[in-house]
This record gives C-alpha cells, sequence and structure tokens, in this order.
C-alpha cells in the first residue's frame, strides 16, 4: 500500500535516515533520468545472503538453505510493472552483490580466505520503505508491503499512519559526528604490491591478459557510530551514490562515483571509469593534472579498452543496434581524484530479469580487467582472498523491474569494531609499478608520504 505523505509529516520526516536506527537502510543515488532519489527502508522481514557456505533465506528465526540462488532470489522479486509507475522503486530488495558473487557462474576458483567476514551477497527485505523525490526531495511516499496478504487496507492505512507517528517522536542523531578511525594497516606493502604487478605484466607480455585490476585493503580500528561516518561522507561526496546499509552484525557505508548498471523505464545504463589523476591543492594543480590525463595514452586506451567490455556485457542483454555511447571520456573532478568517465546505454531484452543483468554484467571490467574471466583467474591468485562487497554492485531491486546499483567502490564495511575498505589499479601492458601503488593510495585518500594520514572521511 502507498500513502503519500502531507507537508507537515515531510517535515517531521525529513531527516529520517538519522533515527529509528534498527535494521536500516538509506541509499541516495543520481537518477538515470536525471535528479536525486532517495530511498529509506525500515522493519526488516526477510534476507538472503550467499557465502562460500552456500545461499540461505533467513525470515526471522526461520533460515533455510537454497541450492539456486540466482533462480531463487528471481522468483523473490517477481515484476509487476503496473504497480506505481511514478516511482522508482516500489519495494523489492536493497544490499549488495559483491565481486565473488560472479564465481557462481564462471569457471574460477574463488580464494577461501574471508578476512572481512561478510557475504559475497547480501540483500534485505523490508516492510515499510518512504521514497524521497523531486526537487529538495519535496515529494515523499510511504510504502507498507503486507508479505503475508492478511490485512485489510483499512488495518493497513492505521497501520502505517501510527508508524509514521512514531518515527516522528524519536530523537534525531547528535550530529556530533562520535566516530574515530586508527591504527590503519594495509593487507600488503609497497614491494609486495610492485612485485604482483611485475608478475601481472610479465602475463600481459605474454599474452594471457590485456589488464588485471590489483588491489590492496586496509583495516582499522573503528569506534562510534557508522551513521555519524556516513553523514559525514554525505556532506564531503554530495553527487555520488551514497548508501548506508545496516545488515545487523555489520555495515557497509559509501559515496561511489560510479554506477555499475542501471535499469530504468527498459534502459539500461553503465557509466565505466577509468583513468586517475590525484585532485591538485590548488585550481591550477586540478588543471594541470586535467591535461596531464588527456594527454596520458596508457590512460585514454585503458579507458577506451574498459569501455567496449563494458559494451559488450551490455550487448549479452539489450536489444541489438539499440547500445549507445552517450558520453565518451568526459573528465569528472571528485574529492580526492580526477577520472575519465564515459556512459553507455542499451535497450533492454524484454525476457530479461533484473538479476538476470546483474549476472551479465557483475563484476565490472573496471573492477576486473580483460579478458575478464582470465584476469578474474589472476587476481584470485595474486590477491589470495575473497573481496566481498568490494567491486561488486550496491543498491536496489524494485518489483517494478528497475534496478539501480552503484560499482562498489569508495566503500568501507564496519564489523566488530574495524572499518575495512579497498582500492585498486588498473595494470597494463606498459603501467608504472609505483604509480599503481600510488594510485591505490590516491583513491582512498592517503597521502604519498604513508598511510597514516587518513583523508577520505
Amino acid at each position: 500500500m502507498r500513502q503519500r505523505l502531507k507537508a507537515e509529516e515531510k517535515n517531521k520526516l525529513r531527516n529520517i535516515e538519522d533515527i529509528a536506527k534498527s535494521y536500516k537502510a538509506v541509499l541516495e543515488f543520481p537518477s538515470p533520468s536525471g535528479g536525486r532519489t532517495k530511498i529509506v527502508a525500515f522493519n526488516l522481514y526477510a534476507e538472503i545472503m550467499t557465502s562460500i557456505d552456500g545461499t540461505f533465506f533467513k525470515k526471522g528465526q526461520m533460515k533455510k538453505k537454497v541450492n539456486n540462488p540466482h533462480e531463487f532470489i528471481k522468483a523473490s522479486l517477481a515484476i509487476d510493472d503496473a504497480l506505481y509507475p511514478d516511482l522508482p522503486f516500489i519495494g523489492g530488495s536493497i544490499g549488495f552483490a559483491g565481486y565473488s558473487y560472479s564465481f557462481l557462474f564462471e569457471e574460477i576458483d574463488s580464494p577461501e580466505m574471508n578476512p572481512v567476514g561478510i557475504p559475497d551477497f547480501h540483500f534485505l527485505y523490508h516492510t515499510d520503505y518512504f521514497i524521497y523525490s523531486g526537487d529538495d526531495f519535496s515529494e515523499c511516499s510511504h510504502l507498507h508491503l503486507d508479505y503475508e496478504g492478511e490485512r485489510s487496507e483499512e488495518e493497513l492505512a492505521k497501520n502505517m499512519k501510527y508508524f509514521r507517528e512514531k518515527l516522528s517522536t524519536y530523537s534525531q542523531a547528535s550530529g556530533n559526528e562520535m566516530y574515530l578511525i586508527h591504527g590503519i594497516k594495509s593487507n600488503t606493502n609497497q614491494e609486495k604490491f610492485i612485485d604482483t604487478v611485475n608478475e601481472l605484466k610479465s602475463r600481459i607480455r605474454n599474452g594471457d591478459i590485456f589488464q588485471a585490476v590489483l588491489s590492496q585493503r586496509w583495516t582499522g580500528s573503528f569506534r562510534g557510530d557508522p551513521e555519524d561516518y556516513y553523514g559525514k561522507l554525505k556532506q564531503e561526496h554530495p553527487d555520488t551514490f551514497q548508501f548506508h546499509i545496516n545488515f545487523g552484525s555489520y555495515h557497509i557505508v559509501g559515496c561511489s562515483p560510479e554506477r555499475l548498471i542501471a535499469i530504468d523505464q527498459g534502459v539500461i545504463h553503465s557509466n565505466p571509469i577509468a583513468g586517475t589523476r590525484r585532485r591538485g591543492s590548488t585550481l591550477q594543480e586540478d588543471e594541470e593534472q586535467i591535461a596531464s590525463l588527456i594527454a596520458d595514452e596508457k590512460e585514454k586506451a585503458e579507458h577506451v579498452m574498459l569501455v567496449d567490455l563494458a559494451r559488450n556485457d551490455l550487448g549479452k542483454i539489450c536489444k541489438p543496434e539499440s547500445l549507445n555511447i552517450k558520453r565518451f571520456m568526459e573528465i569528472e573532478s571528485f574529492k580526492n581524484v580526477i577520472h575519465l568517465v564515459s556512459e553507455i546505454t542499451g535497450q533492454l531484452n524484454e525476457a530479461i530479469h533484473p538479476m538476470d543483468a546483474i549476472k551479465a554484467c557483475l563484476p565490472a571490467g573496471t573492477v576486473s580487467g580483460a579478458p575478464k574471466i582470465r584476469a578474474m583467474q589472476l587476481i584470485s591468485e595474486a590477491e589470495q582472498e575473497r573481496r566481498g562487497a568490494y567491486g561488486g554492485g550496491v543498491g536496489f531491486i524494485s518489483y517494478g523491474g528497475e534496478l539501480d546499483l552503484a560499482l562498489a567502490i569508495r566503500m568501507m564495511v564496519i564489523k566488530d569494531q574495524q572499518i575495512h575498505f579497498q582500492a585498486g589499479a588498473g595494470i597494463v601492458y606498459d603501467s608504472i609499478p609505483e604509480n599503481e601503488w600510488y594510485e591505490t593510495l590516491h583513491k582512498v585518500g592517503f597521502k604519498e608520504d604513508g598511510i597514516n594520514d587518513f583523508t577520505y572521511r
């Protein structure tokens, strides 16, 4: 059931992402059709997760193992495009499909080591959603999903009103940014990283691959409220794909610059990012970095290769001749780095379910390499641990057939009073190993003189 909120209700709930913190998810994404959309989810109903131990569906105290996770999830997200066509999201599931989720479909041996300790795929089903749209989020609808189908419309309407009244009386977060991050350490060091870069370059020279994206992961101590940390990230990265999802035993928080894929009214969108320079400290330094990036043949060749890879992925699920490069190799500046960005669209085949689109496009070439499967095999050998959510997609899958997943980069996992984050660099034939090491540091805001100065917050 849907109810549009009145003006006085919207004012009470304007900062709803700061209250009612139990099992809550917040997404604030640029819409493929323009503007921004915010989705806030409450009241967990069920969840599905996939890890090396198998796939499990959990509802309350009930937990059962699922034999075919891909088909099970498709069945749980039956598409009904006639319901509330004006909304980008009509209920469904919010979560992430991690980098390693694609190992279910490809001949790739996934590393057993999982130091972060989260699933490869984890989506939540809630009963209550607030969907904000319009200028300054002036429009808001409250959706309540009666999964059991046992309540009358009158009972549902009464319950929804009671829920909103209860939320509006909660105390809001202090806004004092009460968190502390310290003791950050990498899972590698510069010497080992450079050695691995050289090993991958040897594979490239031998014709095994054209590119592989090598990453490193940092872990530090986290004390405080993930909500405060999310609020700080939002302030510093306002135009990104913003998300905070509370999975109960852990949180993921991030502000990604890149869309993995989105489906909007039958059109699929992807915007690969490849090519990086560190931001300067002045406007002149920024301009010099931009000029350097535009003139860098290695970075441009890498970008073209990854755009072609994204087109190939979309070509598996789109109508012939519908693929279109809307933007190509444009400069975009973010807080710490400058990137080359493109955008590709295509008309989705009618028979394609959003989960099939995820299967076709995960992981992005910008976090794996080319050819994709062989690059992923070599990455697994080199990194020797599961990437978890990193390099996958985080966002929503809607019962209306819409889908929007941000690429899971510039993202943190907060679990057991620790924070984990990861960044990679694309290794190609003429890569300079030291530069690739520093690129990973720049992407998360570290300075070149050491990783103790953690500025990405």
